[in-house]
């Protein structure tokens, strides 16, 4: 003879109680481990637009949908012989209340005047983002030199990071003295492991694979 119990028998049996126990909830599902990247970049880089594209590509939006802003921002298309201009403005709900520029400005000037934490959810883990002020700034050296202390104070802000992507214009030949000095600062701060996770994303690129004094400096 098969006796099959149920929770609620199994807590009368144990209890010799008629009135059933009501079992404890089912422990939480444990947390997602967070992955922080800071970006970072001269004025004018891309980095807004890569973290545009990253959030469609975390939506799973395709290439023919919708396109998912985060970060304003102002597209230029070519009809004709003309170029138009085209204000793409934010539109997910968790980053509306983001101070990262409304997109207006040119291409050349930084979007971002503050540093922003863009946060995503997936399967395996939490994704932090931390868009920067863009470097080599139209302000000036000393512009270029409070956007560091900014970016620095952020990154303390996180607690730890796991890497780093530098965004760079493949047509800049050259890196700056603010973009120098920015990387040594991130030298003295940052622990030899997250040094060893910098990337570099070329933007702007449309020809064959080339290699320039950039890559250079960010490999030394």
């Amino acid at each position: 003879m098969l006796f099959v119990f149920t929770s609620a028998d199994t807590a009368l049996m144990t209890t010799g109680s008629t009135t059933p126990i009501p079992l404890p909830p089912p422990p939480p599902p444990p947390p997602l481990p967070v992955i922080s990247i800071v970006l970072l970049g001269k004025s004018g880089g891309g980095k807004s637009t890569l973290i545009n594209m990253i959030s469609n590509l975390l939506m799973g939006k395709k290439y023919t949908d919708d396109r998912l802003i985060a970060i304003p921002q102002m597209l230029t298309s070519l009809n004709g012989t003309n170029f138009d201009n085209h204000l793409l403005t934010r539109n997910i709900p968790a980053f509306m209340n983001k101070r990262s520029g409304d997109g207006q400005r040119g291409q050349q000037q930084s979007q971002t005047e503050n540093c922003e934490y863009y946060s995503f959810i997936t399967d395996k883990c939490r994704l932090v983002l931390l868009d920067t002020p863009g470097m080599v700034n139209t302000g000036g050296t000393y512009k270029d030199k409070e956007n560091t202390q900014k970016i620095l104070n952020a990154i303390g802000s996180m607690g730890e990071i796991h890497g780093i992507v530098i965004v760079h214009n493949a047509n800049d030949k050259r890196v700056d003295d603010s973009m120098r000095y920015m990387f040594g600062e991130l030298h003295t701060i940052l622990s030899q492991k997250v040094m060893e996770n910098v990337f570099v994303v070329l933007t702007h690129h449309t020809g064959p694979r080339t290699q320039t004094e950039a890559m250079d400096v960010f490999n030394s």
